[in-house]
């Protein structure tokens, strides 16, 4: 007798490490070459899918709210059940963004991959990368997404690296600062000292929450 869906949920754990814009994926720990994954978890009784999973982050990644800069539903799916007296499965997936990765000893290997040369995954989680990454790409060009990769004070230097990383575009170092600037939404930090010649500025965002930028890139 069907008895209705399973539930579970899917994250995209992002992180920019040394000018490298990384994913954080699992595998079970057994014999052989590992077989890697999005983390995923069932979306418990009396759960919502945010507190399955982030329990679920929290305990094999590390990840905390106070780690999670950003975070957006991307959408849910149906994944076909293996016969018609099998119940299927809704998959609702999430976007993380973090600057950090805290390492915690699991069920489950950690591994954090380069997007540009990811391990083989399985065809619902090739999509929902692929389409996190559109995501990712998209709002770098009119919001402050680059930001939240990167520690709450930052030089113009470090966001236009992500900048680049994310969009995949080169742009010249001095107009980009400009218009950066321009669109007033980062604020230079007081260190209470001068900043003398060959000091880096510092900046951080007006907002701590993601906004929409008055004029894209």
């Amino acid at each position: 007798m069907n008895t209705g869906p399973n539930v579970i949920a899917k994250a995209t754990p992002f992180h920019y490490i040394e000018g490298q814009l990384l994913v954080a994926l699992t595998s079970s720990v057994g014999v052989g070459s590992p077989t890697w994954s999005l983390p995923e978890t069932p979306v418990y009784y009396q759960h919502t899918s945010l507190q399955s999973l982030e329990q679920m982050l929290r305990t094999q990644c590390g990840l905390t709210p106070r780690n999670v800069r950003y975070r957006e539903q991307l959408y849910a799916f149906e994944l076909p059940a293996a016969d018609s007296s099998s119940r299927s499965d809704i998959c609702l997936t999430y976007l993380y963004v973090s600057p950090e990765l805290l390492w915690h000893k699991g069920t489950k290997h950690i591994g954090l991959f380069p997007i540009e040369r990811l391990p083989q995954l399985s065809t619902s989680d090739h999509q929902i990368m692929t389409y996190a990454l559109e995501r990712l790409r998209s709002k770098a060009l009119y919001t402050t997404l680059p930001a939240f990769l990167l520690p709450k004070e930052f030089s113009l230097s470090a966001y236009q690296q992500v900048f680049e990383t994310l969009t995949g575009r080169t742009v010249d170092k001095r107009n980009f600062r400009k218009k950066l600037l321009a669109l007033d939404v980062l604020s230079p930090v007081t260190t209470g000292r001068a900043i003398k010649r060959g000091d880096t500025q510092l900046y951080q965002l007006q907002h701590q929450d993601l906004i929409v930028l008055p004029k894209p890139f």
